[in-house]
């Protein structure tokens, strides 16, 4: 098709690449012996919004979506995101919430936000837990940046994803072991096999050794330690920069990017 053509032509993008291996893995094997498919990038439509990459089932019913960039919807500018920021974790949520009114489902497909460094993945939410998460209404509001879609989050719906639906964090997504890995969790969802949910703070910690690694070389290793190993340390930091106005804390635009200044 125009799309695969198209996409296998546009490796340098990262939702081309992991579409591409998504559909070289799901053409070869079955997920816990159901035979899945991974729709071309931008072609399911879940009451007007456009997810990146979506998984379905032989009866087109969505199991997993996984959003790739931060959009707008009236500009044409796409970036890729952090995994683990307010927007992009709204974004994809609504996306799944949708879905459940899109297909008249129990519960929300599994869902996840990634970059070429690693994918966060959440467990689905129960149909009768959605409204204490995500407004769905105002997931269906235009949006004029990528941060608005940090407003169709409950109050405390945010705290409730990171605390008790995020599964796993997958290195690297772009790797085949990473794609039978996160495809075994789906295979997991699909036939209702118990997914414990991770530690918050251990899911954090890895991201953000993984953002760390990419810092100036400057950098004190004492502050780097002291970030990774100490949770109270990170617990004060993350309490101060709420404090300070930053709502999300640590995880506020500005602050979990860790950009390093041009001159230490």
């Amino acid at each position: 098709s125009f799309w695969k053509g198209e996409i296998l032509s546009r490796e340098i993008a990262f939702t081309a690449r992991f579409w591409r291996k998504l559909d070289e893995y799901l053409g070869k094997y079955t997920v816990g012996g159901s035979k899945l498919f991974v729709r071309e990038p931008n072609s399911v439509v879940l009451k007007g919004k456009i997810p990146d990459i979506v998984v379905v089932d032989v009866k087109g019913v969505p199991q997993l979506i996984v959003e790739t960039k931060r959009k707008t919807e009236r500009t044409p500018r796409e970036e890729l995101l952090n995994p683990l920021s307010p927007a992009p974790i709204a974004q994809a949520v609504c996306y799944a919430s949708l879905a459940v009114e899109e297909y008249d489902l129990e519960r929300t497909p599994l869902f996840a936000t990634a970059n070429r460094d690693s994918l966060i993945l959440f467990k689905g939410i129960d149909r009768d837990d959605i409204d204490r998460i995500v407004d769905t209404k105002a997931c269906l509001e235009s949006k004029k940046s990528p941060e608005d879609w940090i407003k169709a989050l409950k109050p405390g719906g945010l705290e409730i994803l990171l605390q008790n639906h995020i599964i796993d964090r997958i290195r690297y997504p772009l790797k085949d072991e990473s794609i039978k890995k996160l495809l075994d969790y789906v295979g997991k969802w699909i036939a209702r096999t118990k997914i414990p949910p991770a530690l918050f703070y251990r899911i954090f910690v890895d991201q953000l050794k993984g953002s760390i690694e990419n810092l100036h070389a400057h950098v004190k290793d004492a502050v780097k330690a002291k970030i990774l190993s100490d949770r109270e340390y990170f617990t004060e930091l993350f309490e101060k920069a709420r404090k300070m106005g930053y709502r999300f804390g640590l995880l506020s635009k500005g602050l979990f990017e860790l950009k390093c200044p041009r001159q230490v």
